[in-house]
């Protein structure tokens, strides 16, 4: 069940209204800061982050193009693996190293190595005999041999690791030897360093090259766990990083650069605390001032309601004495003007129903139909000389019970009880008149007892299904009375299974039962419609459905008292 809203006074309700006018130009203001710190920082943090992985990338790319295309074209040229390389070629090598070089932007070392990793051509003027050790020793070699016709690229390990490109030479298919370009790791510092925020260059196997955003590196080498592949915002240590990363040289290497939200984060938390401080002022300075201001401008609202709410009791007494503006001082003079004439009205009601309750009764007693009457008496001098004095004696005997009960009722309510015990004696009269041809069925689902009715109710409906909706019914003609009842409200349905009434017949049965018209010779329909409705003008009712050829049904709606109910 829906829970009922609550409804609050006029001067509650101008107080929050008060507030809240006070309050929403602040809280819109803040609202409107906290979303330009918000869209500001973050667009400024993802376009920078952007921007920053774009140039490593970029850097990188453009390296590892460059030094590949130097590696397709000398591994290309006869005999460039020469233990006995001429001076001159060798200066043509390393001047193709120093325009490549000068393309990529950042600079390398170069080797000539034989089948067995020694070196022939350096671009170093020395090479040490450790060096010439490591050389021996880079795992780039061996990846070679697998794919001597593809160019490779790894990371040397060691403190000072550098990116390493090769190709084989092939002739004759068989590897003679190999050519490898080291990017050293001086290069990264410096495109690192021309990046405001941290960026950290690894292996697709997360060993890192370079990096100038150490917290995000393991003790070993490798990419934090919690950073690999990531994109978006991320926590890390207590931070808050957007996080974006890319791959470069066919998937080979990854750069991610790291953009720290974290001082944005304590701004918008500032700008917050401090719109909840302002806000906290702002309530507690309007606070009293909106107590005052409504209970100002309430005041005469509160002395209508007064008025009203003892008016709603039944304290008809009630008078107004308005005299701060013309508006509700019109109210109030029209509020004792509405009063004077209720107090008048009521009394002229009172006086008017009781008259005409009491002669509308005497009416239904005394409009007693003299048409049924003469038939019924007719009935009784045939059944005298075609059957026993027994039957006859019935007859008149329920005859005289049915006039003693019209007679003496003078209530304007009964008892369901009383109103079916004239009822009986009434429908046996009516079954000897049609010759069994009609039959009464009653349901009542109710304690005939308790359950209250206007008098004279059953009777005339009863009387209209026998003389207008069976009448010409030869045989199987049925009248079902049903009475329940359904929380505080008594159903009473007369039903018959007569010829019924077209639409046409119906509105006009409709339009008289409002005008208080009988309809036919019996004790009119209208005559109940008016005492329904004057008894129970609120929750009382009387409808009338019918269709030609399908008979009628007259329902009743009766509001019971609550002991009624209880009961």
């Amino acid at each position: 069940m829906k829970k009922k809203e609550e409804v609050r006074s006029f001067k509650d309700n101008l107080k929050s209204l008060l507030l809240r006018h006070s309050f929403r130009p602040a809280l819109q203001m803040e609202i409107i800061c906290i979303l330009l710190v918000v869209v500001i920082g973050g667009w400024w943090g993802i376009a920078s982050n952007r921007e920053a992985n774009s140039h490593v990338c970029e850097a990188l790319e453009q390296t590892i193009t460059v030094y590949g295309e130097l590696l397709d074209q000398l591994s290309a040229e006869d005999h460039i693996i020469n233990p006995e390389t001429s001076l001159t070629r060798r200066t043509l090598i390393l001047k193709s190293l120093y325009t490549a070089s000068a393309r990529a932007g950042y600079e390398a070392n170069m080797y000539i190595l034989d089948p067995e990793g020694n070196i022939l051509v350096s671009s170093r003027e020395t090479v040490s005999d450790e060096e010439k050790v490591l050389v021996r020793n880079w795992n780039i070699l061996e990846q070679l041999k697998e794919s001597p016709e593809q160019i490779q690229m790894d990371v040397s390990r060691g403190s000072n690791r550098t990116l390493l490109l090769a190709k084989a030479v092939v002739a004759d298919g068989r590897i003679q030897g190999s050519i490898v370009m080291q990017v050293g790791g001086s290069v990264y510092d410096k495109l690192l360093a021309a990046n405001a925020g941290k960026t950290v260059i690894a292996q697709k196997d997360y060993w890192v090259l370079d990096t100038n955003g150490y917290q995000f590196v393991d003790p070993i080498g490798r990419l934090v766990n919690s950073m690999r592949e990531s994109q978006g915002l991320k926590i890390f240590e207590k931070g808050i990083y957007y996080v974006r990363h890319q791959e470069v040289g066919g998937g080979n290497l990854e750069v991610y650069t790291f953009f720290d939200y974290t001082d944005t984060v304590r701004v918008l938390a500032m700008v917050l605390l401090t719109g909840i401080v302002v806000l906290a002022f702002l309530f507690f300075a309007g606070l009293s001032n909106t107590e005052k201001m409504a209970v100002k401008a309430t005041e005469d609202i509160s002395t209508l309601n007064e008025a009203f709410l003892a008016v709603t009791e039944g304290d008809l007494r009630a008078h107004l004495e308005i005299h701060s503006s013309t508006e509700f001082k019109n109210i109030g003079n029209g509020f004792n003007q509405m009063i004077r004439s209720l107090n008048r009205q009521m009394e002229e009601n009172r006086e008017l129903a009781e008259i005409v309750a009491e002669e509308q009764v005497k009416r239904l007693a005394s409009q007693f139909s003299s048409h049924f009457l003469f038939n019924t008496l007719n009935m009784i001098s045939c059944m005298a000389r075609l059957e026993d004095a027994e039957t006859t004696d019935k007859m008149i005997v329920s005859l005289g019970n049915l006039f003693r009960h019209n007679l003496r009722t003078k209530q304007q309510e009964v008892t369901l009880e009383e109103e079916l015990d004239g009822l009986e004696d009434y429908i046996y009269l009516q079954q000897m008149r049609f010759d069994g041809r009609i039959t009464v069925e009653k349901q009542i689902l109710v304690d005939p007892a308790r359950a209250r009715l206007p008098s004279f109710t059953l009777q005339p409906v009863i009387e209209n299904a026998f003389s207008h909706g069976l009448k010409a019914c030869e045989e199987g003609g049925r009248i079902l009375l049903r009475v329940w009842r359904q929380g505080r409200m008594l159903y009473v349905t007369v039903a018959d299974n007569g010829k019924g009434m077209t639409e046409e017949e119906l509105a006009a049965l409709s339009e008289k039962m409002r005008q208080s018209e009988q309809t036919g010779k019996s004790i009119g329909l209208g005559n109940i419609f008016r005492r329904v409705s004057m008894l129970y003008p609120d929750t009382g009712k009387m409808q009338v459905f019918s269709r030609a050829g399908h008979g009628t049904v007259i329902r009743f709606e009766i509001p019971q008292g609550e002991e009624e109910e209880r009961a």
